[in-house]
């Protein structure tokens, strides 16, 4: 009976360990994709501020040449 008891808490304990070492593997996973996620907000506001800039550039040049148009006429 004792020998029962012992393994069955041999096996508690190495299935928690299991469980514990998965639990641990995903968490690590998680801030890894955590991470992530903020370099690539980081870049997309990057290129949502270069991307503003050249488009005003463009309407700058779109407004003169429509002058210019505007002034042949």
């Amino acid at each position: 009976m004792v020998e029962v008891i012992a393994l069955m808490g041999m096996l508690i304990t190495l299935l928690l360990s299991v469980i514990a070492y998965f639990l641990k593997q995903a968490h690590r996973n998680v801030l890894a994709l955590e991470h992530t996620v903020k370099e690539l907000k980081s870049s997309l506001l990057w290129i949502k501020a270069r991307m503003q800039g050249h488009h005003d550039l463009l309407r700058q040049r779109i407004d003169l040449l429509e002058k210019r148009v505007d002034e042949q006429k």
